[in-house]
């Protein structure tokens, strides 16, 4: 086959679906379904497809033709690639336990495994002398094939052979495939007798004679996906119906004259439908497909073509249907419209006939009410949900009204709600601390009512959690959400009380063995880690899935729940924990676990719900929670029954003990109020005594700090003081300087020759050595007036010599000693005339403060012992001019331009040589 020719196929659009009124079959019809019509030639020479086989999950479509070629088809993007494998096969299949392998049938009876993204065989299955013409599969593991003489169960995982069902000489196999579910083996042999054997022991369980379909021989056997039935189809158009779970032949049926002969029935897997297959394929002898209802026996649709169907082959979904024709041509269908219930459901129509009720008459809202009531038929239910997913949210309230048959009794709720006696739930607003007043308030109200109904309910702590999301779907219809809680509680809630107050071991043990089949490594995680089914299912079921669903998720999962059979619920349990085990799988620790199972995670509503059919529909009937549950059964007209699935011995006890615990519990809250009470009473007063300390602490804290900030206040006082009087001595002493012209004149000129730099240092020390020379003949004068003074005292003291006593010339030779011994001082530390601007001339003024008020003291006592009273008189005056001479000489030196230090040392230096001079002259005369 040329890849020219291929491409050139004609591929033709998806043409817009119409609702169709009739069922029969017509060319417009069959051209809108029709998506691919692939034919394949070389040249001139057409080649044939003989084999077709969709992927199980993919839209592919594996093809074969009569030389040997296998092409891949992907059909949602028209495009298509080549195996380089080129072998005659018998068979091909997709396998399901590598999604990218293909089983491929040689006519050795070899089988090959094939990588369909490389074309490379992976791996081969030898053990048939004979070529194999079927293969069904059983856990994804166990692959089951069938040649005329034999059939071998393969493991694909090792690829090697499990065991071999040889056949006896002369007899010959028919067909051989795994049962649904229960992976139980059934034959049909040659002779048209059936039978099945256990996988596991591989003991014969039943044997069903060809007496069962009036001896028509064998042509085609169709299992439905829950493996709870089984359509025998003979050559002649009779269908015989087996119910496996029974092992009983439940109907026959006979089809339409028109169809004459049969070749092959097959089921379509339809979405949501539980398993439980009611659309019947079958194609006729004269190569037409008719659609057939098993569940109305009524013929849906037909499909047709020019050249007679040979072959078909339809998608895992359900959606798309393959077609091999007699001309070696493949036709792609989609059947969607073929497989439609006759009645279609219109929600738009609903809407309409809904919003114009109050319009009508009072005859017309009857005729409404029917019309309502017959498409919320559960069938018409159920094909909405297959066609939406969920239900609208307009209508949901309703049609969960409808799904749980709600009885509207008003008389009886009015009655219960009359009788409340007791409040259940007292912490609920502290337990629950909801947003909406109004929602809790409606939730206890809702509790309020279960309880008066069975009072049991007051013991169950979960509840108020299980019943929220209904109270919260029914807040405006609280009757309608009263009838709503019971009937869940009654349905989908059985088992769940037996061994009360402990979790519902029963029900956990159902969803383990749930895992156990269909995922045994996440049960194995949980078992290593210690985590039990009452941390990873128990959370999601007493809580009605509410903490780890948002409310539009929660809507849309109940929305299934009601609409399938009792046992959905747990196998949603199941599949939840199968959906999320790439992340349970890293957890480890059960405080993680509970984490996850208590609060929301990212989640795929689609592949929950997907999960939980295939859970539903494909789990083995002897681990099938179905087979433990009854059947729903809604509330009665008119009464609402009693509640008594719970241990009430234990219950009654329970309450008893309990009251018994509460009265001393009640007693020992008392005591403990007293004991409180005295305790914070003592408490009380240690507190007082420790304030009463620490004030006293702090106050003489306080008054320690105060001192330390007074005593810091004197230092600083004092300090200031100190400082006022340096800076009011230096001030004083600027004062004093700024007044000599000299010395101002002697600072500007230095300044000044600092500043500039123009004065020549040698004209500067010419002229402070005139200035100091007029200092000095200025001292010289005044000195002279003073020694002639001194020298009329001495004088005077050698006159009264005689009159005086040894006493007055003791005195008088001391001073003549100090004034020497200062005047000997002076003349040693005399060198220069540098050496006088160093002197302080107030050290020499004190001095002679000194010996004058020497002389005045050693006077006045002279009076007493001389009585000399003109002695004592001139000395006084000689003292009293020497003051004046002193002040006058003071304030010379204060107006002397070199500065009194200078003339000061310059005076002592000169005036002791006279005082020496005239003491001595005094002492020779």
């Amino acid at each position: 086959m040329a890849n020219e020719n291929f491409k050139s196929s004609k591929f033709l659009p998806v043409a817009r679906w119409r609702n169709i009124e009739t069922r029969r079959c017509s060319a417009d019809i069959d051209f809108l379904m029709l998506l691919l019509n692939i034919h394949h030639s070389t040249g001139s020479k057409k080649v044939r497809f003989v084999h077709i086989c969709f992927h199980n999950t993919d839209p592919l479509i594996v093809s074969a033709d009569n030389e040997g070629h296998f092409y891949i088809i992907d059909y949602s993007a028209c495009k298509f690639w080549a195996l380089p494998i080129l072998d005659s096969c018998t068979f091909i299949k997709f396998s399901p336990l590598v999604q990218n392998e293909l089983l491929i049938g040689r006519s050795n009876g070899d089988i090959l495994l094939v990588n369909i993204d490389s074309g490379h065989v992976v791996g081969k299955l030898q053990g048939h002398e004979l070529g194999v013409e079927y293969v069904s599969f059983a856990k994804h593991k166990y692959c089951l094939s069938k040649s005329q003489e034999e059939g071998i169960v393969w493991d694909l995982e090792t690829n090697s052979k499990i065991q071999v069902l040889n056949l006896e000489k002369n007899n010959l196999l028919k067909f051989v495939s795994f049962i649904p579910v229960s992976s139980n083996i059934l034959a049909c042999f040659q002779d048209d007798l059936i039978q099945v054997w256990n996988f596991s022991k591989f003991e014969t369980i039943k044997q069903f004679l060809p007496t069962n379909w009036k001896n028509y021989s064998v042509k085609s056997i169709a299992f439905t996906r829950n493996g709870q039935f089984m359509i025998i189809a003979g050559y002649l158009p009779t269908l015989a119906v087996f119910d496996l779970g029974s092992w009983k032949l439940t109907k026959m049926v006979t089809l339409p004259d028109y169809i004459h002969t049969l070749k092959h029935i097959g089921f379509v897997s339809q979405p949501f439908d539980g398993g439980s297959n009611k659309i019947l394929i079958i194609l006729s002898g004269q190569g037409i497909i008719y659609f057939y209802d098993v569940e109305q026996n009524v013929i849906l649709s037909e499909l047709s073509s020019k050249t007679e169907i040979n072959k078909f082959a339809c998608s895992a979904d359900g959606t798309h249907l393959s077609c091999l024709l007699c001309s070696g041509e493949m036709k792609l269908y989609c059947i969607k419209q073929y497989v439609a219930s006759p009645v279609e459901v219109k929600v738009q129509d609903i809407e309409k006939k809904m919003k114009s009720r109050r319009t009508r008459p009072l005859g017309d809202i009857v005729i409404v009410k029917q019309e309502i009531g017959s498409v919320l038929e559960w069938e018409k239910l159920k094909a909405i949900l297959q066609e939406f997913n969920q239900y609208p949210d307009i209508h949901r309230l309703k049609i969960w009204e409808k799904l749980l048959e709600l009885p509207n009794n008003i008389q009886q709720y009015n009655s219960i709600i009359n009788h409340v006696t007791l409040v259940s739930f007292e912490d609920l607003y502290t337990k629950y601390p909801l947003e909406s007043k109004l929602s809790i308030k409606d939730l206890r109200k809702l509790l309020n009512n279960l309880v008066t109904w069975c009072p049991f309910f007051a013991n169950v702590d979960y509840l108020p959690v299980f019943a929220y999301p209904f109270a919260k779907v029914f807040q405006n219809k609280p009757l309608a959400g009263f009838e709503a809680i019971c009937t869940v509680i009654l349905n989908w809630c059985q088992h769940w009380f037996e061994y009360f107050p402990l979790p519902p071991v029963n029900i956990l043990a159902m969803i383990e063995n749930i895992l156990l089949e269909h995922d045994p490594e996440l049960l194995h995680h949980y078992a290593s880690n210690n985590i039990t089914s009452n941390i990873y299912v128990w959370p999601l079921l007493e809580t009605a899935f509410s903490e780890v669903l948002t409310s539009s998720e929660w809507l849309h999962l109940w929305d299934h729940v009601l609409t399938n059979e009792i046992s959905f619920l747990l196998c949603a349990a199941a599949a939840y924990n199968i959906t999320q085990r790439h992340t349970l799988v890293a957890l480890k620790k059960p405080e993680d676990f509970n984490f996850f199972f208590h609060n929301q995670n990212p989640n795929d509503m689609k592949k929950l719900l997907k999960t939980t059919y295939c859970l539903l529909n494909n789990t083995c009937q002897r681990l099938h929670p179905r087979q433990y549950m009854e059947k729903f059964r809604g509330l009665e007209k008119g009464n609402y029954p009693l509640f008594i699935e719970y241990p009430k011995t234990i219950i009654d006890f329970r309450s008893e003990k309990f009251k018994e615990i509460e009265g001393g519990l009640k007693s020992l809250a008392d005591d403990e109020t007293a004991l409180l009470q005295k305790a914070r009473e003592e408490d009380l007063e240690k507190v007082k005594a420790e304030l009463r300390k620490e004030e006293k602490r702090r106050e003489k804290e306080v008054e320690k700090k105060c001192f330390e900030q007074l005593k810091s206040k004197i230092d600083f006082l004092k300090y200031k003081q100190q400082d006022l009087a340096r800076k009011k001595a230096e001030l004083n002493w600027k004062e004093t300087h700024s007044s000599s012209a000299p010395v101002n004149s002697l600072t500007n000129d230095s300044n000044e020759e600092f500043a500039n730099g123009r004065l020549d240092e040698q004209e500067h020390s010419v002229k402070k050595h005139v200035e100091l020379s007029k200092s000095k003949e200025k001292y010289l004068k005044q000195l002279k007036e003073l020694l002639k003074y001194k020298y009329v005292i001495d004088k005077g003291f050698d006159q009264n010599a005689s009159l005086s006593d040894n006493d007055t010339n003791i005195m008088k030779k001391k001073y003549q000693q100090q004034i020497n011994t200062e005047i000997e001082k002076i003349r040693k530390s005399l060198g220069s005339l540098e050496d006088l601007k160093k002197l302080n001339i107030t050290t020499s003024l004190e001095v002679i403060d000194k010996f004058i008020d020497s002389i005045e003291r050693e006077i006045k006592p002279k009076e007493s012992r001389s009585g000399k009273a003109d002695v004592q008189s001139e000395v006084l005056k000689l003292l009293r001019f020497m003051k004046r001479n002193k002040n006058e000489f003071a304030d010379e030196s204060q107006n002397c331009s070199a500065g009194n230090k200078a003339l000061t040392c310059f005076c002592e230096t000169v005036c002791p040589k006279t005082v020496r001079f005239s003491i001595s002259e005094s002492s020779g005369s």
